[in-house]
């Protein structure tokens, strides 16, 4: 996958925040100020672009951080993070998506600190919460409540929990020598979650912590969230092996409309039917493209 120099001002710190983005320029400097609002300060930004047509890198050729940019048909969720990985040597590595803001000053301070006494912590992740300036959809919104509990502490995740761990790479912090010993790898989608399991099964843990959260989410159509069941599912059948029961399309339609009521709004019948209906071609195209 070729990667180009746009501006290279990388400099040595002990955490790289590596941001991914593309058409992202409405977002981008509310995500920059929230970072620099940060207590902790040792850091240094790359940017990653991926054929941005909004004038995005124009922008970021204005402000002090280096950017680096994949043609689009070269990119994947995988293979992306470990290109930007690759291009520093700090200690800990930051993954951020460009829609991201983050809430809490002290959170990446906070997030080092915890991660440097617990050496077995392969990564890092926090609770996400509407974004209330990119929006966000009723499923959207009962998926970031159901996955992202609220909590006053950090909590280790590991085998035991794998169902409800939600690693995130939307904002995340991994420690590079467990990402050196398993990086993500080509990877359509759910990169973070196959990774979480992978480095889980190596016997390092996971770590949650709620107590800081960022605003994250997407005003999804009902075509985006199609073709998103669709690349998540077909990534993780490809990593298992095989096809899993609970992924049989009107079951899991049926389990998307059940979150929407328990945790959604129940006065957005339409949108929650809409959804539930793209929930199900989708996971039916991934059903029948998998082998197994």
């Amino acid at each position: 996958m070729p990667i180009e120099i746009v501006k290279d001002l990388r400099k040595t710190a002990s955490l790289s925040i590596i941001i991914r983005c593309k058409n992202e320029l409405p977002n981008i400097s509310r995500l920059v100020k929230s970072i620099k609002s940060q207590t902790y300060t040792d850091y240094d930004i790359i940017f990653i672009d991926s054929g941005s047509i909004d004038g995005i890198v124009k922008y970021l050729k204005k402000i002090p951080y280096s950017i680096f940019t994949m043609p689009p048909e070269d990119y994947n969720h995988g293979t992306s993070c470990d290109q930007g990985a690759g291009l520093v040597d700090s200690p800990y590595i930051m993954f951020l998506s460009a829609h991201t803001y983050l809430v809490h000053k002290q959170m990446i301070e906070n997030a080092i600190g915890y991660i440097s006494k617990n050496p077995k912590i392969a990564g890092i992740y926090f609770r996400q919460v509407p974004n209330k300036f990119t929006g966000c959809s009723c499923l959207e919104q009962a998926y970031l409540r159901y996955r992202f509990p609220k909590g006053d502490e950090c909590s280790i995740r590991n085998g035991n929990y794998i169902s409800r761990i939600s690693f995130s790479n939307a904002a995340s912090i991994v420690r590079r020598s467990v990402w050196e010993e398993v990086p993500f790898g080509y990877c359509l989608g759910s990169e973070d979650r196959i990774w979480a399991d992978k480095v889980i099964g190596l016997g390092y843990s996971i770590a949650y912590a709620p107590q800081f959260w960022v605003e994250h989410s997407h005003e999804e159509t009902s075509s985006m969230v199609e073709n998103r069941v669709f690349i998540n599912l077909m990534a993780w059948n490809q990593y298992v092996g095989c096809k899993n029961i609970t992924e049989w399309p009107l079951l899991y339609a049926m389990k998307k409309l059940i979150l929407m009521i328990v945790f959604g709004q129940l006065n957005d019948w339409r949108n929650m039917w809409n959804f539930t209906m793209a929930s199900y071609r989708g996971a039916k195209r991934a059903w029948e493209s998998s082998k197994g």
